[in-house]
């Protein structure tokens, strides 16, 4: 997936998904190297875990 950082406030880094159905994600800054900055582009790999229920 491909992501554009719009914004950095905080811990919080607002992402734009470029890639996909588009959107905006909110990723923790932790995640990311001191010198992010707003307007980078990154591919990222994320994989979503759906919990199940047992009976």
């Amino acid at each position: 997936m491909q992501i554009q950082v719009t914004r950095i406030e905080n811990s919080i880094v607002t992402c734009e998904i470029l890639s996909g159905d588009g959107g905006v994600i909110d990723i923790a800054r932790q995640w990311f190297t001191d010198d992010i900055s707003i307007g980078d582009q990154i591919e990222v790999d994320l994989e979503k875990k759906m919990d199940r229920k047992e009976s």
